[in-house]
């Protein structure tokens, strides 16, 4: 089975001369769902089959087979099981410096700054079937297709198709409104706070540490993370490593207790409980069906 497994990511995706890589996801098999996070690649979310939950910007996307979703650079957002569906879904992702290593580049101030700054906005979602989806898809399905060459002899193919998956998004650009910057810059403040997760959850993380990070006191921090994640800063923190050791459980070589403590739970009953009330079953009975599952990617 691939244990190419969608996660966040300090790192960068693909290599430094090729930042660019494919994630082929299955829900539940590889992930039932992934926390909030962020990265400073430009993402395509391409559903294959089944149903999957999309939250970025406080907003549900409620994706099905056919739909694409855009998440623009340093975009926090987070996966999530539909119901009880399945779903199969690749994550695109490059960096723009694949396609203009100079940031300081006329063609990057054009065409590519105006994602980071915000000024400009598009709509993220793209209904199965809409004219822009209709021109993403040949493009997105092709880098799909050659995903296992993409370092080997299609860089250049594979830049091409990039190229022009940013020439057709800009030309759907439209301007963001006062309130949508704003939100924009309220996410920004949370940001360090979501890295500092992903880097150090299995260390003893508090709302302190992440609330100085992000230069609030601890209740105006865990008012606005809660305002703009939904979840209170523990609920996250708990969440992120449940999923970190849901990823580590598809290794039968680890013990489950050095798993938990890994992951940053020094009480092992309260991982148990607390794996249970997310995923429904024990740490070992997931990890059971994973081996009773197991298949092997196309």
């Amino acid at each position: 089975m691939s244990q190419n497994i969608l996660k966040h990511e300090a790192k960068g995706h693909g290599t430094l001369v090729f930042p660019f890589v494919v994630y082929h996801t299955l829900i539940p098999l590889f992930i039932t769902s992934f926390p909030m996070h962020w990265h400073e690649e430009i993402e395509f979310i391409v559903v294959k089959k089944g149903d999957v939950i999309i939250t970025m910007n406080s907003i549900d996307y409620h994706l099905r087979e056919g739909d694409i979703l855009v998440i623009l650079p340093q975009n926090p957002h987070k996966i999530s099981r539909y119901k009880d569906k399945n779903c199969e879904f690749f994550n695109v992702l490059f960096s723009l410096s694949l396609l203009e290593p100079d940031k300081n580049s006329p063609l990057y101030n054009k065409y590519f700054t105006i994602y980071q700054k915000r000024e400009k906005k598009l709509k993220s979602y793209k209904e199965a079937g809409k004219i822009i989806s209709n021109e993403l898809a040949p493009y997105l399905n092709d880098i799909i297709d050659n995903r296992y060459e993409s370092y080997t002899n299609q860089e250049l193919k594979i830049k091409s198709n990039c190229f022009m998956i940013m020439h057709i998004l800009n030309k759907y650009l439209i301007d963001n409104t006062d309130n949508e910057k704003a939100l924009g810059l309220n996410y920004s403040k949370i940001k360090p706070a979501i890295y500092y997760v992903q880097n150090a959850y299995s260390t003893n993380v508090t709302v302190k540490i992440v609330a100085d990070l992000c230069n609030m006191s601890e209740s105006h921090f865990m008012k606005v993370f809660k305002e703009l994640t939904g979840l209170s800063f523990t609920a996250h923190l708990v969440e992120y490593r449940l999923q970190m050791a849901a990823n580590q459980l598809k290794d039968p070589g680890l013990k489950i207790i050095d798993i938990a403590t890994d992951c940053g739970f020094n009480n092992h009953s309260y991982f148990s409980r607390a794996f249970i009330k997310k995923y429904g079953v024990t740490p070992n009975e997931y990890r059971k069906n994973l081996i009773e599952n197991k298949i092997d990617e196309d």
